[in-house]
């Protein structure tokens, strides 16, 4: 593919909003606000999100 094509293409696709790298949009996943995320990057911060986050205590 000629460099400026790749550029162009470049230029269009979002950035992850966890890591801010480009997200390819055959694989781009969206968050809770719509924005575009890795799935792996999703993934990892659900994660971190459930080890801080202490489970609410039964009645």
């Amino acid at each position: 593919m000629p460099k400026f094509l790749r550029f162009i293409r470049n230029l269009r696709l979002p950035n992850c909003s966890i890591c801010n790298e480009r997200v390819e949009l055959e694989t781009a996943k969206t968050d809770e606000d719509g924005k575009a995320v890795h799935e792996d990057c999703y993934v990892q911060r659900m994660i971190r999100l459930k080890e801080i986050v202490p489970p609410p205590k039964a009645s």
